[in-house]
C-alpha cells in the first residue's frame, strides 16, 4: 500500500475530540437502528448485494464527505443493525472521514495484522504524550504499509473515556444508544487497489435485543 506510507494523521487526535453522546437511534444520517426492511425498496435504488445474504442490501452512488460510496445495509429479524459505507482510497477522504468522525465521536482504538492499541489504556498507562503519539504514528504507519488498518471511534466525549479502564468499560457504561464508527483501510490484493470503508453501529442496543430474544425463547431440547 505504497500511497499511503507515511500519512499518519491518528496520534493529533488522542483523547482531544469534542464528543458528546447522542440520544437518538439513528445509524447514519436518516437510517435508523431497528428500521424495518420493508423500508428500503428497489424504487428507491436499493437492491440484494452480490456473495450477500438476502438479509442485506445495498445501494450506490451514495455522497459523502465529497466522494461516493456504495452503502450497505444489514439486517437482522428484518430490521436494520448496522450500516457500512465503502469507497476507493485516497488519502484526501481518509484525512476528510477522521475529520468528520471527530466532531462527534472519540478515538478509542486501532487494529491490525492480529495487534491492536486500546487508547483508553493507552492514555491511563503511558508516561508522557509524546510516547503516546509515538506508539499511535508508528502503529497507524506500520498498519497502512500492511494494507490494514482499524479505527474506532465511539459517542462519547473523551473526558468520560478517560476516566475508564479500556474499551470495554467505556462501551458498558455509555448511553444505550451509543454510536461506534469503525473506519477500515485495507488493500484488496486481487484487485490491486486501497478501499476505505466506513461502519456504524450501536453495539449496547444489539445487544439488549439479542437479550430479549434470548428471554423470549421458550423451546426445549
Amino acid at each position: 500500500m505504497y500511497r499511503l506510507f507515511g500519512f499518519v494523521l491518528l496520534a493529533g487526535l488522542l483523547m482531544q475530540a469534542p464528543a458528546m453522546a447522542d440520544t437518538n437511534t439513528k445509524l447514519f444520517k436518516n437510517y435508523g437502528y431497528d428500521d424495518p426492511i420493508a423500508l428500503f425498496t428497489e424504487e428507491k435504488g436499493y437492491f440484494e448485494c452480490p456473495d450477500f445474504s438476502d438479509t442485506v442490501l445495498c445501494k450506490t452512488g451514495v455522497e459523502f464527505l465529497g466522494a461516493e460510496f456504495d452503502l450497505i445495509l444489514y439486517f437482522d429479524q428484518n430490521t436494520l443493525s448496522h450500516i457500512a459505507l465503502f469507497s476507493e482510497f485516497d488519502s484526501v477522504l481518509y484525512a476528510k472521514a477522521i475529520g468528520a468522525l471527530t466532531n462527534s465521536f472519540t478515538l478509542l482504538r486501532m487494529r491490525g495484522a492480529g495487534e491492536q492499541v486500546d487508547l483508553v489504556e493507552l492514555t491511563r498507562n503511558s508516561s508522557s504524550k509524546a510516547e503516546m503519539k509515538k506508539i499511535i504514528n508508528n502503529f497507524e504507519r506500520n498498519r497502512l504499509e500492511e494494507g490494514h488498518l482499524e479505527v474506532e471511534f465511539i459517542e462519547v466525549s473523551a473526558a468520560d473515556a478517560k476516566n475508564r479502564e479500556n474499551v470495554e468499560d467505556v462501551i458498558s457504561h455509555a448511553p444505550s444508544t451509543v454510536r461506534v464508527a469503525t473506519m477500515i483501510v485495507f488493500e484488496d490484493e486481487d484487485e490491486g487497489e486501497d478501499f476505505i470503508m466506513l461502519a456504524f453501529t450501536q453495539p449496547r442496543l444489539q445487544q439488549a435485543k439479542v437479550k430479549r430474544i434470548i428471554e423470549s425463547t421458550t423451546e426445549k431440547f
